[in-house]
C-alpha cells in the first residue's frame, strides 16, 4: 500500500498554517487518531508512506523554508516515539497563478511565484516521494490519500487512490471508512 498523508490539518492538528508563531514548537499538535490509523495500516498492511504538503505559508512570508523543515523533523521525532516511520516527507513552498486568483488579497514573495509548482493536486510531489525511495506508483496495488481539503480529494482522483476525510474522524471511523472504500 502506497499512503500518501497531507500535514496540516490532518497529522497535524491544526491547518491555520503551523510554524507561524514564534513558539511555534508549543502549539505542534498531532492529530492522534490520524496517528493511530498510520500506526494501523503500518502494523496491517505492507506500507510506504509519503507526506506531502502545500506550504503556502512560505511564500505568504509566514515562515521560511527552514522553519518547515524543522515542524517536518519534529513532527517525524513525535511520531517515531510512537513507532510511526514516515518514509519521505515533501513539500512545495510555491504557489501558481490559480492560487493567486483564488486568494487576490494575500500579500505574495514574489520568489515564490511559479508558472507551474508541485502543489496538491499535482502529483509530482508524490513521484519526487517516490523517485527518493527508489519505488515506482506501478509498484502499489493500493493506493490511499488520507487528507482534509479539497486539494487531497482531487490529488487521490490524479492518482487513481482512495481517500479518506479525516476531518473530525475518530481511529475506529477511520478504520469503519477503509473497509467499505
Amino acid at each position: 500500500m502506497l499512503l500518501i498523508i497531507d500535514r496540516d490539518g490532518t497529522l497535524l492538528a491544526s491547518d491555520d498554517f503551523p510554524g507561524k508563531e514564534h513558539d511555534w514548537k508549543g502549539t505542534i499538535k498531532i492529530n492522534k487518531p490520524v496517528a493511530q490509523f498510520v500506526s494501523h495500516l503500518k502494523n496491517v498492511f505492507n506500507v510506504t508512506s509519503i507526506v506531502v504538503s502545500n506550504q503556502a505559508g512560505v511564500a505568504r512570508g509566514y515562515f521560511d523554508l527552514d522553519r518547515v523543515k524543522a515542524i517536518n523533523s519534529k513532527l517525524n521525532q513525535e511520531l517515531m516515539k510512537s513507532g510511526i516511520k514516515i518514509d519521505s516527507w515533501q513539500f512545495c513552498p510555491d504557489v501558481d497563478g490559480a492560487y493567486l486568483k483564488k486568494n487576490p488579497e494575500v500579500k505574495i514573495l514574489e520568489n515564490y511565484i511559479k508558472e507551474k509548482t508541485k502543489r496538491k493536486p499535482s502529483p509530482k510531489m508524490v513521484f519526487d516521494g517516490l523517485l527518493e525511495l527508489k519505488k515506482n506508483i506501478k509498484d502499489f496495488d493500493t493506493i490511499l490519500v488520507l487528507g482534509n481539503q479539497k486539494d487531497d480529494a482531487d490529488l487521490a482522483k490524479n492518482l487513481n487512490a482512495r481517500f479518506i476525510n479525516v476531518v473530525g474522524k475518530t481511529l475506529k471511523e477511520l478504520i469503519d471508512i477503509l473497509a467499505v472504500i
